[in-house]
C-alpha cells in the first residue's frame, strides 16, 4: 500500500511542476512504446504500444509475465480527454478492452492453463512535451469469461479480478499538434 500511495504522490508532483512550464499548443502523441509494471496481483512486467488514431480515440496492446506464474496480453480501446483548467500534458482516460492469459507454472489446481475475459481501464496520464517519456498510472480490473478454474482460488474468486493497479512508462515516438480533432 506504501508503494501505490508513494505513486501516486509521484504522478501529482509530476503534473504540479507540468503546470509551472509554459502552455504549448495542445499536443499529445501518436505512438508510444513503454514498459508496464503491475503493483498487484503477482507484479506483471511487460511492453506496451499505445496508438492515437484521433484526439480522444487510441488503442493500446500490452503483453507481460507474472513472476514465475504465466503471460497474458491485452487488448484495448481507449477514450482520453483532458482535465479542465490544468495543462494538457495531463490527461484522463477510460477503456475496455479483453486479455488472455496462460499460466504454466501453477498447479493445476489453482489456475488455468489458458484464461480469456473482459477488461476494462481507468487512469490517468502525463506527457513531457520537451522529453519524450510519458507516464501513466491505471486501474484494469478484468472478468474472465472462459477458464477451467476452481471457483474459488484468490479473496475475489478467480473469474473477477480487481487487483490489476499498473504504472506505465513510454517512450513518445512522435508528438502530434490536432488539428479539428485529427492528426
Amino acid at each position: 500500500m506504501k508503494k501505490v500511495v508513494l505513486i501516486l504522490l509521484s504522478v501529482i508532483t509530476l503534473a504540479t511542476a507540468a503546470m509551472a512550464q509554459r502552455r504549448e499548443n495542445e499536443m499529445w502523441f501518436k505512438h508510444a512504446i513503454g514498459f508496464r509494471y503491475e503493483l498487484l496481483h503477482a507484479g506483471m512486467c511487460g511492453a506496451s504500444y499505445e496508438r492515437f488514431w484521433t484526439r480522444h480515440n487510441s488503442w493500446e496492446v500490452m503483453g507481460g509475465w507474472y513472476f514465475a506464474e504465466g503471460v497474458e496480453f491485452a487488448g484495448f480501446y481507449k477514450y482520453t480527454s483532458t482535465f479542465p483548467g490544468l495543462s494538457p500534458q495531463f490527461r484522463w482516460y477510460i477503456g475496455g478492452g479483453a486479455h488472455v492469459a496462460s499460466w504454466f507454472n501453477a498447479k493445476p489446481e489453482d489456475y488455468a492453463p489458458f484464461v480469456f475475459g473482459i477488461d476494462a481501464i481507468a487512469g490517468v496520464g502525463f506527457v513531457f512535451y520537451k522529453v519524450p517519456l510519458g507516464i501513466s498510472i491505471d486501474w484494469r480490473p478484468q472478468i474472465d469469461l472462459f477458464t477451467k478454474a476452481p471457483k474459488k482460488v484468490n479473496d475475489w474468486g478467480q473469474r473477477f479480478n480487481p487487483e490489476k493497479l499498473g504504472i506505465t512508462f513510454r517512450y513518445v515516438m512522435k508528438f502530434r499538434t490536432f488539428n479539428n480533432n485529427v492528426f
